[in-house]
């Protein structure tokens, strides 16, 4: 019996045989199902299966494989046998390579079952595709999609290499591309009846000596683009391949998802992104393409893993942490000159450098004289698979030696290793240069270049020699550097690296949107009590800490008693972040929202507006549900693509205002409508404040072209009214103190309530210009000042976090203003409202 599952979409996920390509779309089939109920199907040829299926197993654990369901893997007849055609030297065959990825897309586009020919196992027919995404380098495969799908199939690229590839190769000129020569190249193989490739290559790989300045990079000679020769083994191919990506990027895809950090190359994403809006195509930034959860121990349990495994642990105990060498050039590439590479290795050993080199490659012929040496060494592994997240994710992994391949690149700054570059080809020069220049966190071999990589550096203004002396004087003097002071400093800065990726990472695979909503719907119940400083007033009994080993207990108050309570109802298994599920009356009655909230057994105090808020959650929870696939990261999605990535926080809240009535804090007063949209405004300023990069020079993963948090006020709320007027920034009348002093309920709306949070606002949009103001004048006079930002920086939400944790603290008396004049602390207003 075959069992049905409800889904929303269906996306269908295609890339050529290169690992380099596939792995990360394997990534993004995960992401998606994951977090959305949509079908993917991802097509892959048979050779890969069983590799694609490992890959795949490192991001489901036991509380998310029923995500698995969504995911199909299909093996088809292989589209091309890369290795087999390098290796012979076979042209490139657009035709024969796509036939059967036609024959299994015409079924999905039919909807019928198909069968996987790795397996031999059928797969349930579903709905037809809604969407593809497909390898930048596959036009054939954009072809077949629109001329076989019944129905509008959105087309988005999928750019498995680093963001400077396509602009400095591809795009136009404008944002930082050659110059379009697919007329001429047309031409001329009308003209010659040579092969399009042929043609393509002798065209497109022809680097000149001007001087390129683009993507963010440091200024080189175009040629140095082309550090070896290696033309024998690309040029079978990457004419046509360079062909059939241009024509994708400029003129079929209907979008962009980038692979490579924003945080690692935002100069070059962000000429992608002006690209893309510039054509009215979507634009999306989603790396890095790592495994959501760690799949060592599934590594080290396959065959060949063992040995590799043990060798590490030796040498850990052996020679301590970061002690080994780790070399590898990825699936396809190995040096020309193989000799450079066994030079490299006596040069290795005899620094007495446990090492891993590992030879995937179909060119890496390894001779018996250097089995001997390595074998007698003791201390080296010479391996034609290796697990390679697992051996930089080991302890013992100290250095990276790698060509510059976009996926060891992002792996090895997610572990951060920090690397020695040895680039062939694509976008491994880029960035080679980008991680030993830019990012100081790799050194680079020049010594090992051939062809045009022995002509003069530019950032040098040497060339190479290219001798074997020369190469094991550069690589001796390198490995001496990485274990002193200069690599600790290098291993620093990619610590800081990996930070700065890895936030990204984490607004990307968490589900921390929707539990920042949720706090934010919720955290008006918590704000004060009826019964402040007694044991019976509402709170939570939850852990000390949020360590799953704690078992000490306390009651949390306030604000905390939030946070308490949602942690609480997670570990139950209650999905309570889940707008689907909040938004439904048979899932979520109030019963399980009393039973969430449930305070100390001590307690006698009851949450106001119990039902007003519930109403609250529901409301918002159906608007996610119906418009946003009940996800407000999807809300959020969509709001970067309609702003190309270029939206505001003022222009967030506002989405928020008018997507959501909860959040629409109005109220007409004296025929004036007053906004204050405290709710949306501090929902945008917490996700702001959550994602906020390890540097403010980095740009924000929500925000990617400024946030301008300046432009949000306070949020009017109790507290921080209370503490502007102990500090004497606003005073009140003697009739309103006698209400405060008299714990008088204020109405919503009402000219004492209104008043109070209006002059809030004005009174901290006033302290902010002040601010301003004097952080100017002190730059003016040569004082250092310990931020090195300007007035952008000095916002009224920051003064909100700063004032409203000091009225928490004066309040119970564990600080107090010094150095100017006070005003007794009064009680703060009492208001029962949704809007705060």
């Amino acid at each position: 019996m075959t069992t049905t599952f409800t889904a929303k979409g269906h996306a269908v996920l295609f890339a050529h045989e290169a690992w380099g390509h596939t792995r990360p779309l394997c990534v993004l089939a995960t992401k998606i199902v994951r977090h959305r109920d949509v079908y993917v199907t991802l097509l892959i040829g048979n050779e890969l299966w069983q590799r694609v299926d490992d890959e795949l197993a490192r991001s489901f654990d036991s509380q998310t494989a029923e995500r698995r369901r969504y995911l199909r893997v299909v093996g088809i007849p292989p589209a091309i046998d890369l290795q087999k055609m390098l290796l012979g030297g076979e042209g490139f065959d657009p035709s024969g390579r796509f036939a059967s990825f036609e024959n299994t897309y015409a079924k999905l586009a039919q909807e019928q079952p198909l069968v996987c020919s790795a397996t031999q196992q059928q797969v349930a027919a579903v709905l037809a595709p809604s969407m593809v995404v497909l390898d930048f380098s596959v036009l054939e495969a954009f072809r077949i999609v629109k001329k076989l799908s019944n129905r509008p199939v959105k087309s988005i690229a999928f750019l498995s290499c680093a963001s400077s590839f396509p602009v400095l190769h591809l795009a136009p000129e404008e944002y930082g591309g050659f110059e379009d020569k697919r007329a001429l190249i047309a031409e001329e193989v009308e003209r010659t009846g040579e092969s399009e490739n042929a043609i393509a290559f002798k065209h497109l790989h022809n680097f000149g000596d001007d001087i390129v300045n683009s993507a963010g990079l440091p200024p080189f000679h175009r040629y140095e683009l082309d550090p070896q020769d290696i033309n024998a083994v690309i040029a079978p191919v990457v004419g046509s391949m360079w062909i059939e990506s241009t024509t994708v990027l400029k003129d079929i895809c209907d979008g962009v998802i980038a692979t490579s950090p924003e945080a690692y190359e935002p100069a070059a994403t962000a000429q992608l992104r002006t690209w893309m809006k510039d054509t009215e195509r979507d634009f999306f930034c989603l790396g890095p393409m790592q495994a959501l959860r760690d799949g060592s121990k599934r590594l080290a349990a396959e065959t060949g893993a063992e040995g590799i495994v043990s060798f590490m642990n030796r040498i850990l105990s052996e020679r301590g942490e970061k002690s080994i060498l780790f070399i590898s050039f990825g699936s396809i590439f190995w040096p020309t000159k193989q000799e450079a590479l066994w030079a490299v290795l006596d040069t290795v050993m005899s620094l007495k450098v446990p090492f891993i080199l590992s030879h995937a490659s179909p060119f890496a012929i390894i001779p018996d004289e250097v089995l001997s040496k390595v074998k007698a060494y003791g201390d080296g592994l010479l391996t034609k698979w290796s697990p390679q997240q697992t051996i930089l994710s080991h302890p013992a992994t100290g250095w990276f030696l790698t060509h510059g391949g976009q996926n060891s690149v992002i792996e090895a700054i997610s572990q951060s290793v920090p690397m020695i570059c040895w680039p062939f080809h694509a976008d491994q020069p880029c960035n080679a240069t980008r991680l030993s220049r830019s990012l100081d966190v790799a050194y680079e071999l020049t010594e090992v270049r051939s062809g045009k990589g022995l002509l003069p550096l530019y950032h040098t203004g040497k060339a190479p020699t290219g001798t074997i002396e020369a190469i094991q004087l550069e690589l001796r003097q390198i490995l001496e550097k990485a274990w002193s002071t200069e690599g600790q400093l290098k291993r620093g800065k990619m610590q800081q690296l990996q930070q700065k990726v890895l936030i990204y990472h984490r607004a990307l695979t968490e589900p921390a949107f929707d539990l920042t909503l949720t706090s934010i719907l919720i955290i008006i119940l918590f704000f004060w009590s009826e019964k402040e400083g007694r044991e019976d007033r509402f709170g939570i009994l939850w852990r000390e800490g949020w360590q799953k080993d704690m078992h000490a207990k306390r009651t949390h108050t306030g604000y905390w008693s939030l946070v308490a309570a949602l942690d609480r109802a997670l570990e139950e298994g209650i999905p309570i972040t889940d707008p689907t599920f909040y938004a439904s009356e048979k899932h979520c009655p109030a019963e399980v929202l009393e039973h969430v909230f449930r305070p100390t057994p001590q307690s006698t105090e009851s949450i106001p507006l119990f039902q007003e808020r519930v109403k609250v959650l529901r409301e918002v929870g159906t608007v996610l549900s119906m418009k946003y696939e009940g996800s407000f990261q999807v809300f959020i999605e969509q709001f970067q693509r309609v702003h190309h990535g270029r939206g505001s926080a003022l222009q967030l809240v506002k989405l928020v205002a008018e997507t959501f009535p909860p959040f629409r804090d109005e109220t007409v007063y004296n025929g004036r409508r007053v906004f204050i949209w405290k709710r949306a405004q501090i929902l945008v300023a917490e996700l702001w404040a959550a994602f906020y990069p390890p540097s403010p020079t980095d740009p924000h993963p929500l925000f990617p072209a400024g946030a301008k948090i300046h432009q949000l006020t306070m949020f009017a709320d109790y507290r921080v009214p209370q503490i502007l007027h102990h500090l004497n920034i606003i005073t009140y009348p003697p009739s309103l103190l006698k209400i405060l002093r008299g714990h008088v309920m204020l109405e919503t709306g009402c000219r004492e309530e209104l008043s109070i949070r209006s002059a809030s606002i004005v009174a901290v949009e006033r302290v902010k210009e002040e601010m301003i103001k004097l952080a100017a004048e002190r730059q003016d006079s040569g004082e250092d000042m310990e931020s090195e930002g300007g007035g952008d920086e000095i916002s009224s939400v920051l003064i909100d976090f700063y004032l409203w944790d000091l009225a928490k603290k004066v309040e119970v008396g564990k600080d107090s203003i010094t150095g100017i004049k006070t005003v007794p602390i009064e009680p703060a207003h009492r208001t029962r409202s949704i809007w705060y």
